[in-house]
């Protein structure tokens, strides 16, 4: 009986969690934030017309469901937030998910000028349904480049050669919005994982290790707060990847030689 109850479960929240991933958000009738402005709803803003048309939904307001318009209400709300926040900066609307038992009410961008097919340039805007506030990492988005052009430019200064491919995943940053973003802010300012891939030819297992503890060393000297990665692949795998997206590729190539320190 027990086992049964825990499978029952398990299939619920798998249920549950493919409902809250849908691209368009759906909406109960009790959502107690949007309750009011959906049945005084009368017209869409040019902004809701263009998110709705990317979903493949009607304009007229009048041949959305309540749903749909609870969503719309939502998804209009972050932009606002994002207005009000980051004045000046263009946001381009990439998909929602609605609050649910498996987690926050999630609103996806992306900045104008960034590549939205590399997941590091993604702005996710959260809202917190107990206080309802929102909460977002544009900076964590805008300070990625110019760490990540630090540690490669030590990177490659340590190896003497232009052949190491560097990724910054950013987790956090003092930095606020109006701060001057740059390599030299950045430094001792900002959260970061750093990926590093090498081809065979240049990097041994040992020389692998003799970099993790220069560089490890030179981390904390200069206070720079970034944990790393470091992967041997082949000549042609290495060849392959394209330095100005990241694309899984720990999944997507075999990796010969593989340290995080």
């Amino acid at each position: 009986m027990k086992k049964t109850y825990i499978l029952i479960t398990l299939i619920t929240a798998l249920l549950c969690y493919i409902y809250c991933r849908c691209s368009f958000p759906k909406y109960s009738k009790n959502d107690k934030t949007s309750k009011t402005k959906v049945t005084e709803m009368t017209e869409l803003t040019e902004r809701q017309k263009k998110v709705l048309e990317s979903e493949g939904l009607p304009t007229d307001i009048d041949k959305l469901s309540y749903q749909q318009k609870s969503g719309i209400i939502h998804i209009e709300k972050a932009f606002e937030y994002l207005d009000d926040k980051y004045p000046g900066v263009e946001f381009e609307y990439l998909s929602h998910r609605p609050e649910g038992i498996l987690g926050s009410q999630l609103t996806k961008f992306v900045p104008a000028g960034y590549d939205k097919e590399d997941d590091r340039n993604i702005v996710t805007v959260e809202r917190d349904k107990f206080e309802n506030k929102y909460t977002d990492d544009y900076m964590c988005v805008v300070t990625r480049k110019p760490i990540e052009n630090v540690i490669d430019k030590y990177a490659e200064s340590y190896f003497d050669v232009d052949n190491v491919k560097t990724f910054a995943f950013v987790g956090g940053t003092d930095l606020k919005y109006g701060d001057i973003v740059s390599e030299e802010t950045v430094k001792g300012t900002t959260y970061t994982s750093i990926a590093f891939f090498m081809p065979e030819n240049i990097c041994s297992e040992e020389d692998l290790q003799k970099f993790a503890d220069v560089i490890t060393k030179w981390n904390d000297e200069n206070q720079m707060r970034c944990t790393f990665r470091a992967t041997i692949v082949s000549e042609n795998d290495f060849k392959e990847m394209d330095d100005s997206i990241f694309d899984n590729y720990f999944g997507k190539y075999k990796l010969i030689n593989d340290i995080s320190f």
